[in-house]
């Protein structure tokens, strides 16, 4: 083989293996674009699902939010309502014990006076009972003596 064929040989081959890898670098470019037309429009279509859910979401807890706050409203209505009551209640225990405070104090003070009595209607009573006694010993000794005077005579 001459060297002008050998040269047009491997310009051959070398224009086949080209043309291969022309062909295989179109069919990855192809292949490519498919893949990435295919990933838009699935990322497309996921950002469109996921912005739907985060809307459904927003209305959702939007919804709940409001029932949260319908319900704290209420709380809040009835703790007010309560607080008052209560305030209202201790007032009025108040008022009454402002108006029962001199009677206790009275009932005190007669309690007191009726202690003070019976420890005056006892201390008498011992001072009674000792006088008896002390004439029951004056009598006993005047009748002896009587009896010895009676005896002597």
């Amino acid at each position: 083989m001459s060297p002008l064929e050998k040269i047009n040989k491997v310009v051959g081959s070398s224009a086949t293996v080209c043309n291969n890898t022309s062909k295989k670098v179109d069919k990855l470019i192809s292949d490519a674009t498919n893949f990435m037309n295919k990933f838009q429009n699935s990322f497309e279509s996921n950002t469109v699902k996921a912005n739907e859910a985060i809307s459904n979401l927003d209305s959702s807890f939007k919804v709940e939010r409001e029932k949260f706050q319908e319900v704290r409203t209420g709380i809040k209505t009835n703790h007010d309502v309560f607080k008052s009551s209560i305030s209202s209640q201790i007032s009025k225990l108040q008022d009454e014990l402002a108006m029962e405070k001199p009677i206790i104090d009275n009932n005190k003070d007669e309690e007191l006076d009726e202690d003070k009595v019976k420890r005056i209607k006892a201390r008498e009573a011992e001072l009674d009972e000792h006088q008896r006694i002390v004439r029951e010993d004056k009598a006993k000794e005047k009748a002896e003596k009587e009896a010895q005077v009676t005896l002597e005579v």
